[in-house]
């Protein structure tokens, strides 16, 4: 986690396999990491930097993004 403040790491959170891609939602809660080697999404609570989710997804993501 980067306190976009300051540009210091504030955190390092435990996600998936080499970690490729992450997309935060418009309010800043949620960020989604796409996890190329673990063909997984984690979702991280930004507020707790805690892993609330992972889900299984197709091989090798390689990318997050919202609609």
């Amino acid at each position: 986690m980067i306190d976009t403040d300051t540009d210091n790491v504030t955190a390092a959170i435990a996600v998936g396999d080499f970690p490729d891609a992450v997309a935060v939602t418009a309010a800043g809660t949620l960020a989604y990491v796409a996890n190329q080697d673990s063909d997984t999404v984690s979702v991280i609570d930004t507020d707790t930097t805690n892993g609330t989710a992972t889900i299984a997804v197709g091989d090798y993501p390689r990318g997050v993004a919202f609609n």
